[in-house]
């Protein structure tokens, strides 16, 4: 319905029922979908990427399509839940061989983008195909993301949140921080860009109180916390097993007082010194806000265009930021 596509207009009912397709070593259920698995067959249609939650050959496309998507509500916790035991990948190929060898698939469609969100690739796979080739489209993918520029931030600050963005509400692999915990220790810190602070200002109108990903930040806003939606948070945590990224971080009641504590808290609590980069949100890096302290790097860097002259930071009478302009 938020999509402008009511089930009157599609003429198509939302179903969500499930039966067991078979079990795995163990005897652990693959819950599939009742409808696809009465249809003559099924292919699946999926953008291919890295997945947030772990680093793997398969990532997140097709295969995952087939076991969570179709797998519906209880395929996904029967999912996350051998992960937690198995590890994603080995979890994923588990169900997936139950699925592959019962389930009615022809095949599917698997769409890699680029860096700005443009279609890069499309390729129909048979279902056959979709094992072997799945893992060389993520690869492609991977190195078409797009990613901060720079290696270590003292201050991101991000715009909005949300499930349109990404499953996790920003993409872990853009920010550098894993969903099951991550260190503010640089010297520990095994994911770049090392990022000291994350400060987030709101949500996404389209993930509808859906706040998943906010446990990955150090600051949000007293705002944020009144529009989270604690149902939709905690039955989408609960059935990925990512618990922490439903921590509500400290809450403040304006950004600029949000910013000043973040600044405050850094090693080097000199403002004049902090590396500062204001983004829309993880999916629109294309145009970034940068302090003074980057101005060197960006010159230096071969992909990056200044656009303009160091300024202040311009806050509203309510001493909130605008969301980036990204034109």
């Amino acid at each position: 319905r938020c999509l402008g596509v009511p089930c009157g207009r599609a003429h198509a009912r939302l179903r969500g029922r499930v039966d067991a397709l078979g079990q795995v070593k163990g005897g652990q259920d693959v819950p599939w979908s009742r409808e696809a698995l009465a249809a003559d067959g099924v292919i699946v249609i999926n953008r291919v990427k890295p997945h947030t939650d772990f680093d793997g050959p398969m990532g997140s496309g097709l295969t995952k399509m087939l076991v969570v998507g179709l797998g519906k509500h209880a395929g996904a916790s029967a999912y996350h839940a051998a992960a937690l035991t198995l590890g994603y990948e080995a979890a994923l190929m588990r169900l997936a061989k139950v699925v592959f060898g019962r389930a009615p698939i022809l095949g599917g469609v698997a769409i890699v983008e680029n860096a700005m969100h443009d279609t890069a690739c499309v390729e129909v796979l048979s279902a056959d195909t979709i094992p072997g080739r799945e893992p060389e489209l993520c690869a492609e993918a991977a190195t078409m993301m797009p990613a901060l520029p720079f290696d270590e931030i003292d201050l991101l600050i991000v715009d909005q949140i949300g499930k349109n963005i990404s499953g996790t509400g920003m993409d872990t692999n853009t920010i550098g921080r894993g969903v099951h915990g991550y260190n503010l220790m640089p010297g520990d810190a095994l994911a770049k860009p090392f990022i000291w602070r994350i400060f987030v200002r709101g949500l996404t109108p389209e993930t509808h109180g859906n706040a998943i990903g906010i446990g990955l930040a150090e600051a949000t806003t007293k705002r944020l916390v009144a529009e989270v939606d604690a149902a939709a948070l905690r039955t989408n945590v609960l059935t990925s097993r990512a618990v922490q990224c439903a921590k509500l971080p400290m809450d403040f009641a304006t950004d600029a007082e949000a910013i000043r504590a973040m600044l405050a808290s850094l090693p080097d609590s000199d403002p004049a010194k902090a590396r500062v980069v204001h983004i829309r949100d993880t999916l629109s890096l294309g145009t970034l806000d940068v302090s003074a302290a980057l101005a060197a790097k960006v010159a230096s860097h071969p992909a990056l265009e200044s656009l303009g002259q160091a300024e202040p930071m311009k806050f509203g009478a309510d001493g909130n930021l605008s969301l980036l302009n990204l034109d």
